[in-house]
C-alpha cells in the first residue's frame, strides 16, 4: 500500500533507493559481525540475492502501479505454494486442503469486470515475476540462516536490496524528486519493513509451513489498509 501511495514510475527506483537506505542504516551496529561472518565462497549466493531482491522489489513496484489490488494479490497468493514445494514440505492432505482453500478465497477479492476492461498484461507479467523472486528469495533465506541470526540474515537482506536499488537507480539516469506526499510512505517503509524481513526469517526458521501460510493473512489486511489509507 505504502509503494503503491509513494511512487511513481519516474520515481519508484528513487523510492526503493531511500528506502533501504534508511533500512540498511538501523543495522549499522550489527554490519561489522554480519560481514566477518561472509567467506569468499558466499559471494556468489550474495550476489544471487541481491538481483533476486532487485528484480523483486522493482517488477512489483511497477505492478502495483497499474494492476488491480484484487489481481496482485491473487497472482501473489501462487507463492507459498510454491515456496512449500520447495522447502520440501511434506504435502499432507489436510495441508494441500488449506491450500485450495486459502488459494480459492483469494478469488473472492477480483473484480473481473475490472480485469477485463483493462490491458494490464504486462503487469501481470511483472507481479508474477515478482511472485517467483520471492519464492526464490525464500529458499536463499533459509540457505544463510545456517550462517547468521535472524537479526543478522535481516540486516543482511536490507543491505544487499540496497546495493540491487542502487545499481537499477544509476541504470534509469539518477531519477530524484519525491512529493511531500510521498515522503512519509519512504521513511515508514525504511523504518517497518526490516521488522517484517525480521518476523518472516523467525518463522521460516522454527516453523516454516506457518511462515509461509501466515501470507495468505495479506489479502484481509491489503484489503483494511487499502480501504483505510488509500480510499
Amino acid at each position: 500500500a505504502l509503494v503503491k501511495f509513494g511512487s511513481t514510475s519516474n520515481n519508484l527506483s528513487f523510492l526503493l533507493l531511500l528506502r533501504f537506505l534508511i533500512a540498511s542504516l538501523l543495522f549499522l551496529p550489527v554490519s561489522v559481525v554480519i560481514w566477518k561472518k561472509i567467506k569468499k565462497s558466499d559471494v556468489p549466493l550474495l550476489i544471487t540475492i541481491s538481483l533476486t531482491l532487485g528484480a523483486n522489489f522493482y517488477f512489483q513496484g511497477l505492478a502495483m502501479q497499474d494492476l488491480p489490488a484484487s489481481w496482485y494479490v491473487v497472482i501473489f497468493s501462487l507463492n507459498p505454494i510454491f515456496a512449500l514445494i520447495g522447502l520440501k514440505t511434506k504435502l499432507t492432505r489436510k495441508l494441500i486442503a488449506n491450500v485450495l482453500l486459502m488459494f480459492f478465497g483469494t478469488l473472492l477479492f477480483i473484480d473481473f469486470q475490472q480485469v477485463i476492461s483493462n490491458h494490464l498484461s504486462i503487469s501481470l507479467l511483472y507481479v508474477f515475476i515478482g511472485m517467483l523472486t520471492w519464492v526464490l528469495y525464500t529458499f536463499l533465506l533459509a540457505r544463510i540462516q545456517n550462517k547468521l541470526s535472524d537479526i543478522e540474515s535481516t540486516g543482511l537482506t536490507q543491505q544487499l536490496a540496497l546495493i540491487a536499488c542502487l545499481l537499477i537507480w544509476l541504470i534509469q539516469g539518477f531519477p530524484i524528486g519525491l512529493s511531500e506526499q510521498q515522503i512519509p510512505s519512504v521513511i515508514v517503509l525504511g523504518l517497518l519493513t526490516p521488522a517484517a524481513y525480521f518476523l518472516f526469517s523467525y518463522c521460516l526458521r522454527r516453523a516454516p509451513t506457518f511462515g509461509v501460510l501466515s501470507q495468505y493473512l495479506e489479502p484481509v489486511f491489503g484489503v483494511l489498509i487499502g480501504f483505510v489509507f488509500l480510499n
